[in-house]
């Protein structure tokens, strides 16, 4: 089930699907690249580790760029 995959187990569903993910999802270089810096970000997040302010603005903006790569 996808609840029990993992980022890249996500990530590589998403890229080797990309047919089925394009009318959500606008730039799949742009998906890669946003889905490797969740990666790297979430492991101080999944392991309860404080985020210091300048991972905090850069989570954010990785957020910000992922809606825009939505097309809602």
């Amino acid at each position: 089930p996808l609840d029990y995959t993992t980022f890249g187990e996500l990530s590589e569903i998403i890229t080797r699907n990309f047919d089925v993910f394009q009318s959500v999802l606008s730039n799949k270089q742009a998906v890669i690249r946003l889905m490797q810096d969740f990666a790297n970000v979430r492991n101080p997040i999944a392991h309860c580790t404080v985020l210091d302010q300048v991972e905090q603005v850069r989570l954010k903006l990785m957020v910000e760029t992922w809606f825009k790569v939505i097309m809602i």
